[in-house]
């Protein structure tokens, strides 16, 4: 969990929730796409957002590739769980100050 608690995660997350919400056709094309784009525009690893994600959708720190998990799970299980998340970490106080 302490993953997802890192002031770096807090600032990109909530824009990936909303990218994904808003693709129109949730596919590997689209997915990977989008994907790229996002990390070269907030310049984070793909690592760290891989792990992050997965982590928040599935508990799990590894597990079967990536994309084949966001696919399995749906968009709208995906974007739920992503969003929960987001809100968790919001509700969390920062225990680093």
């Amino acid at each position: 969990k302490h993953l997802l608690s890192g002031p770096a995660v807090c600032e990109w997350l909530p824009d990936l929730v909303d990218r994904l919400d808003a693709l129109a056709v949730y596919n590997t094309e689209n997915l990977e796409e989008m994907l790229r784009a996002f990390l070269a525009q907030h310049q984070i690893k793909a690592g760290q957002l891989i792990t992050a994600v997965r982590i928040a959708v599935t508990g799990q720190t590894v597990g079967p590739e990536f994309i084949r998990v966001l696919l399995c799970l749906g968009q709208g299980q995906v974007v739920k769980r992503l969003r929960r998340t987001v809100d968790s970490i919001r509700k969390t106080p920062n225990r680093s100050g």
